[in-house]
């Protein structure tokens, strides 16, 4: 991201980013908010349409474009049900504009994975410890590309767009991940896991296995790119509300399974917390 010249917009991550022929955009964090409007969806950039460009993501051998900070970069623009050409003008990546405005999240992933080290280092044995360093991992690694932003000129470039991919997809669904991995074994590994080592694995493959079934059947049966890339965002938000479920309900068993007191305390916390989380992130995100 550092490398690649900002256009001063970034794609809209939040409800439907590409939904319909295009991807909906907004002002990127210290630049001129005059030239995007509320409600702008990219629909065609460098002449070409941007389902066209999401296709060539499969396709190496495709010719990429170059930016250079001063070029002028055109884009088509689906606004109030008609298209405009807006041109943009590429200039250098702000980092700090960017992370300025998630500061509050990046506080608190710091925090998760400083718990996560810490308690991995003193108890490196513990399943839960490694489950809480996954967790830990995966937000943050997740967390700081999703602060840097995707943008409209990462589709055409490829490379920013799969690097994006690997850690708003990979890196985040390894989070969920850990947050089942830690509700079948805190305090203590459920009965029905034992030794089943191979519960735990399924716990990784499933939240990534989800979206990438949804990604190849929307493909599939749509024959475009842009829609299985909005399943992906439809298929994330299924698995975060399925985790949060499964997990509160694990760690529910546990609790009236448990006969010690210290255990049912250490398990009240960790539940009440996700719980809030879980709430709060509902209402409010």
């Amino acid at each position: 991201r550092l490398t690649t010249p900002a256009d001063g917009t970034e794609v809209l991550l939040t409800g439907e980013p590409f939904a319909g022929a295009g991807v909906s955009v907004v002002a990127a964090p210290g630049s001129d908010p005059a030239t995007i409007q509320p409600g702008d969806r990219v629909v065609a950039v460098f002449g070409r349409p941007i389902e066209d460009w999401a296709a060539a993501l499969l396709s190496p051998a495709t010719s990429r474009p170059s930016i250079q900070p001063g070029d002028a970069v055109v884009y088509s623009l689906e606004r109030d049900g008609r298209v405009v050409d807006v041109t943009v003008t590429a200039g250098p990546f702000d980092p700090a504009a960017a992370l300025s405005e998630d500061w509050g999240v990046l506080v608190l992933v710091l925090a998760m994975l400083l718990v996560g080290i810490s308690l991995y280092v003193r108890r490196a044995d513990e399943s839960a410890t490694r489950a809480l360093l996954v967790i830990g991992t995966g937000m943050a690694a997740s967390t700081l590309p999703w602060g840097l932003g995707l943008h409209v000129p990462d589709l055409a470039l490829g490379t920013t767009f799969w690097l994006f991919a690997l850690a708003a997809g990979f890196a985040y669904s390894l989070f969920w991940s850990g947050v089942l991995h830690f509700a079948l074994v805190f305090p203590g590994r459920h009965r029905f896991v034992g030794s089943r080592r191979r519960l735990v694995a399924i716990a990784y493959a499933i939240p990534i296995g989800l979206q990438l079934a949804a990604i190849v059947v929307t493909g599939i049966a749509t024959g475009r790119t842009l829609p299985a890339l909005a399943a992906w965002v439809d298929a994330q938000a299924v698995v975060q509300v399925v985790v949060i479920v499964v997990a509160l309900c694990l760690m529910g068993s546990a609790y009236w399974r448990l006969d010690d007191p210290a255990s049912r305390i250490q398990l009240r916390w960790i539940a009440g917390a996700v719980g809030l989380a879980a709430l709060s992130g509902m209402l409010l995100w």
